[in-house]
This record gives structure tokens, sequence and C-alpha cells, in this order.
């Protein structure tokens, strides 16, 4: 008689741990992403273009180094070059058609704008994360479906700036009574962060997308002055801001 309840509880344990083996055998199996970014090295080339400003203009290209601790986390240095940094035609125009900024009278005269968006970078050191929180694939048809990762970046580095500046001692035959001349202003600490979305091309390749956000603190003093009256030091506390959108070429080890 005590051989039957030992047989039920044998029974019923038996069953008890069959059925979720069964129900999981029915559950889909996760799949490992195709394209994986764990302990791989990757080495990036950059060209960027500078867009949302409203006085200045960047066309330059970077070269990075990449290394993911697993598929979510990176670290990256990378050093850029700005070939064309200079001012848009937007700017020019304001000095030509403002005739306060060249008075002939030395005292209201202005040399050191005061805005904060005419500084331009001429080459940057940076170095941050990179965070990739989703993994997908696009579907641009039946038989064609790419990889894709999107991903945050952030950090901090170094960057060159150069500004312009009035010199109304010279005149150029561009500007009718001065001259706008281009002023070093220094290294700066920079900071960044961004977004974008990386197309794997293969194991090895990839294209990214990015939209970055370079900025700093400035503090400075400029020259300002109501109309009529003589120059006074104006004090200009703001942060400068160039966004790059960046078309990146990547290759894995």
């Amino acid at each position: 008689m005590r051989t039957r309840p030992s047989l039920r509880v044998i029974s019923i344990t038996f069953l008890f741990f069959c059925v979720p083996l069964s129900a999981q055998a029915d559950d889909p199996a996760v799949v490992k992403q195709l394209y994986d970014l764990g302990g791989r090295l990757e080495i990036n080339l950059t060209p960027s273009m500078s867009v949302f400003d409203k006085y200045t203009r960047h066309v330059g290209t970077s070269l990075g180094l990449a290394y993911f601790i697993n598929d979510y986390i990176g670290i990256e240095v990378e050093g850029g070059y700005a070939f064309m940094s200079d001012d848009r035609k937007l700017l020019d125009e304001i000095l030509t058609t403002s005739t306060e900024l060249y008075d002939s009278d030395p005292a209201k005269q202005i040399e050191k704008l005061p805005l904060t968006d005419l500084k331009r970078m001429t080459w940057w050191a940076m170095g941050g994360l990179i965070f990739n929180p989703l993994y997908g694939k696009l579907n641009f048809s039946a038989e064609m479906a790419v990889s894709v990762h999107l991903y945050f970046i952030g950090g901090a580095g170094i960057a060159d700036y150069y500004y312009s500046e009035l010199n109304h001692n010279k005149k150029c035959p561009e500007f009718a009574d001065f001259c706008k001349e281009n002023v070093h202003y220094g290294m700066k600490p920079s900071f960044y962060f961004g977004g974008g979305v990386r197309f794997h091309i293969g194991q090895r390749w990839s294209l990214r997308l990015e939209i970055r956000d370079v900025f700093f603190f400035d503090e400075y003093t400029a020259d300002y002055k109501e109309s009529g009256l003589e120059v006074q030091d104006k004090k200009i506390e703001d942060f400068v801001h160039t966004a790059f959108f960046r078309l990146g070429v990547g290759h894995a080890f």
C-alpha cells in the first residue's frame, strides 16, 4: 500500500518537469545577432561637414580607432582636420551692410564682434564612449535585408579654433573700408555627443551615418556699442556649438 503514494509522487514529479520542457521546445530560439561587435577593434575614416551653422562652415575628415568591450559598449579615439573652415556668405553680408562697424572715428570702430557663433574649428583630438542599445534589420525588399546598429556617442577632448576680427587699418578688395583677419583663438577643452546608425556590410566592413555636436564654453570680451556711441567692452558667456553630419567607413579586425 505504501508503494502507490510513492509511484504517484514520482509520476507527478515526472509530469511536472516534462510539461515545461515540452512548452520550451515550442518557444522560438534566441539567435545571436549576425554581426556582433564584442571584442572587435575597428578603424574608421569619416568625412564630415557642418550643418545648422549661421555664420561658419566646416568640411573635413577624421581618422579614428574604436574597441568594443561587448556588443553594447565601445571606446573610441579620433583625430580630425577641417580643410575648409571659413565664414559663410551671411556674415560677410552683415559686415558690409552694417555702417556702424567701419565708422571713421577710431573710438567708434568695432574689431571684436559681440557674437559667439564666429568660432571655427581647424583640428580636433577627442575620445569617448559608444553605446549600442539596439540591433535589427532593415528590409529594403523581400530579397534584401541589411543589419543595423543604432548607437549613441559622447566624449571630450581638445579642438583648435579661429575667428574673424575686423581691422580698420587695412583695406581689402572684398570690403570697402576694412579687412577681415583670421585670428587664432586657441585650443579649447571641448565635448561632444550625438548618435547614428551603423549599416553592416559583411563581417568586417560597415557604414556609419551620424550627427555629432561638438561644443565648448566660451567666455570673452567683445566690442559693443549702441548707435552713435563709443565702443564699450561687453563680456559674453555662451556655449559655442558646431554640429557635424558624418559619413564614416569602418573596418573591423
